[in-house]
């Protein structure tokens, strides 16, 4: 794995990125609480996600990061959004810890994550 694209890529998530868990809003009374997981990334450059999304297939494998996808946003002259996103509790935890060196403004989201995975 490089480390130069390590370090892109986190910078990248650090900027634009979303780290998030949370509990599932659907309720079933035969599951016990179920936890989401999801590392986001949505910006406007296609590029530049289809780059990141590249990086992230070759950490955690092409089964668990959903492809890059134009998201259109109901705002006149706005460029459309694109979005990938790694939303499994195993593919989190495999992106965010060969990361965890070297993020800086989002290191405390991030950690919180990896806490309790």
């Amino acid at each position: 794995m490089n480390k130069d694209l390590n370090i892109w890529l986190a910078g990248l998530l650090d900027g634009e990125g979303c780290f998030a868990f949370a509990k599932r809003s659907d309720y079933n009374p035969h599951r016990l609480l179920e936890v989401r997981y999801d590392v986001k990334l949505a910006m406007a450059c296609e590029m530049t996600v289809r780059r990141a999304y590249s990086i992230m297939v070759d950490i955690v494998g092409d089964d668990l990061v959903t492809a890059p996808h134009e998201e259109r946003r109901n705002v006149k002259r706005v460029r459309p959004l694109w979005r990938c996103e790694v939303a499994s509790k195993r593919g989190v935890y495999d992106l965010l810890s060969p990361l965890e060196p070297h993020r800086f403004p989002k290191k405390l989201e991030a950690q919180l994550c990896l806490r309790y995975l």
